[in-house]
């Protein structure tokens, strides 16, 4: 048995050497620490979508405390981006309207950082709504969201079924 693998691709090279079982606590790991594979399918590593909360993000919150962004402009960005993200997830939000509003959000909070196009592809792929795992069938598009640790561990948990999926 082998602790802590994090590269999948060496499994057939763990057999030839009569490797039985592993784990790793990677998959849920990156759900949380990855700035851009945080939500994987057995395919493809995906982008969840940052929408920090204004009173919860410690990076936001400093911003605000030292004056360089406005609480109200913050709080109605974030509150347009979590409608925007419903609406787009019911059908009744087109996607570049969505994207304009985590990218507005975005440069708010983090400047110059510019994730729209990895939130674009997560979001026209829609790879929670194909996942077969509780988790995805449960939270659905709030799965994908990079927003507190609850919703961060969950769609570790999700990762974590990737991966067995992958193997």
């Amino acid at each position: 048995h082998l602790l802590g693998i994090s590269r999948l691709e060496n499994i057939d090279a763990f057999k030839k050497y009569g490797v039985t079982s592993f784990d790793s606590t990677s998959p849920l790991k990156k759900a949380f620490m990855d700035d851009k594979d945080n939500y994987h399918t057995p395919t493809h590593p995906y982008t969840a979508i940052r929408v920090p909360q204004v009173d919860g993000n410690p990076q936001l919150k400093k911003l605000i405390l030292s004056g360089k962004v406005d609480f109200a402009t913050a709080r109605k960005l974030e509150i347009a981006c979590m409608t925007g993200i419903r609406e787009y997830d019911a059908g009744s939000l087109r996607l570049d309207s969505l994207v304009s509003r985590l990218q507005e959000y975005e440069t708010l909070w983090h400047g110059k950082k510019d994730d729209s196009e990895k939130y674009r592809t997560t979001l026209v792929d829609k790879p929670w709504k194909s996942c077969s795992c509780q988790i995805c069938k449960k939270l659905g598009i709030h799965v994908v969201l990079f927003r507190g640790a609850d919703r961060n561990r969950r769609r570790g948990f999700h990762n974590l079924h990737s991966l067995r999926q992958k193997i």
